[in-house]
């Protein structure tokens, strides 16, 4: 009983840890809709780099981070680079939801 209480004492006492957050999105070519861009470098601070998959598709875990927080993501493919740069800049949902990203060939960009 008294083993109990103590462990009781020490969760209340450090609290819960955060259970993090998890940034989904996908990333396109040139367009909304567009072609999916497998094998894009994502990364971001308090995260593994993920690589997106054949469907552009890609999951990035906070795991000390909560909903609400900014992240600044940084994409790498070569001969790609991002049609906006306001994509870079995101905050963490708690929802399902996907973000969507484009890219563009360099050659392309006006």
């Amino acid at each position: 009983m008294i083993t109990r209480i103590a462990v009781a004492a020490v969760v209340i006492a450090l609290g819960t840890p955060p259970e993090g957050a998890t940034l989904k999105g996908v990333v396109q070519l040139n367009e909304l809709g567009g072609s999916p861009v497998p094998g894009v470098q994502i990364t971001a601070d308090g995260a593994s780099p993920v690589v997106t998959y054949d469907d552009g598709s890609f999951a990035l875990h906070f795991p000390n981070r909560t909903p609400g927080t900014l992240v600044k993501l940084r994409l790498s493919k070569p001969g790609l680079e991002l049609v906006h740069y306001i994509f870079i800049v995101q905050i963490l949902r708690s929802d399902e939801s996907q973000i969507e990203i484009l890219m563009c060939k360099k050659v392309d960009r006006e």
